[in-house]
C-alpha cells in the first residue's frame, strides 16, 4: 500500500496499481520457478550459479588465510556471483 501525506495531490488508481504489483510478482514467480524447478536443465543451472558463488567464497577464503585479503578486518564485505 502507498501512503501518501493528506495534503498531497497524487492520485493513485488503487486498482491499477494491485494490477501491476500482482503481474510483476506473477512474472517473477514463473521465472524463478522455470530457472529453479520447471525446467528440464534447472539442476545443471543452479549447480553452475550456486558453483561460481561458492568459488568465489573460496577465493576470499583462501586469500585471508594467506593474508593478502584486500579487506581490513572490521570491514563487512558482500559479494555477488
Amino acid at each position: 500500500m502507498i501512503l501518501y501525506p493528506a495534503s498531497s495531490t497524487v492520485r493513485i488508481n488503487m486498482n491499477q496499481t494491485l494490477l501491476q504489483a500482482n503481474t510483476v510478482y506473477r512474472l517473477g514467480n514463473w521465472e524463478y520457478s522455470y530457472l529453479y524447478r520447471d525446467s528440464p536443465a534447472s539442476a545443471q543451472y543452479a549447480a553452475l550459479r550456486y558453483g561460481a558463488w561458492v568459488l568465489e567464497l573460496k577465493a576470499h577464503l583462501q586469500a585471508k588465510a594467506k593474508g593478502t585479503s584486500k579487506v581490513s578486518p572490521t570491514k563487512y564485505e558482500r559479494f555477488f556471483a
